[in-house]
């Protein structure tokens, strides 16, 4: 065959021509890009709205007489700055569970034997120090904003290690 008869000759039949076939690969291939860059962006949104998402933390933990307003996300505060999210809740017993010496009772007296408490397991973000004689407090972060846990500052100069508990 012949360049001219290779020119001239007609497409297949039902067969795109070569201009309708390379448009459609530089359309799929726009698309794809296009997804692809999607995806980076809701990457990126997710890691500067979740704190520590992706490393870089450790953890405390905290026991809570009563887990009204707390469910896991929650955002952790410290002077007004979030520094972390509550990671998990559980239950935890008393005389099935080790841990339930730590349990405070309601408004700070002694816990009963009788009634569960909570266990917070809170992310903290790796660089920011927590001081020794910290104390956990549930609260309002504002009029018309949720719950967040707020982080007394205590008067410690040692700074809390992975898996400490805060009282």
């Amino acid at each position: 065959m012949s360049r001219l008869e290779r020119l001239y000759s007609p497409p297949e039949i039902g067969a795109p021509g070569k201009r309708a076939a390379r448009s459609r690969r530089r359309d799929l291939l726009l698309a794809a890009v296009f997804a692809l860059t999607m995806v980076a962006v809701a990457v990126v949104a997710v890691a500067l709205v979740i704190p520590g998402l992706f490393g870089g933390t450790y953890r405390l933990q905290t026991y809570f007489a009563d887990a009204s307003g707390l469910t896991p996300g929650l955002e952790v505060v410290q002077n007004g700055y979030s520094i972390g999210m509550l990671e998990s809740l559980r239950p935890v017993f008393p005389g099935r569970d080790a841990e339930a010496g730590h349990c405070p009772g309601p408004d700070g007296a002694p816990a009963s034997s009788q009634r569960p408490c909570f266990r917070a397991l809170l992310r903290i973000r790796g660089d920011w120090p927590v001081a020794e004689g910290t104390r956990a407090q549930r609260g309002s972060s504002g009029i018309l904003q949720g719950e967040v846990i707020h982080l007394l500052p205590g008067g410690g100069s040692g700074r809390l290690a992975d898996g400490a508990r805060i009282p």
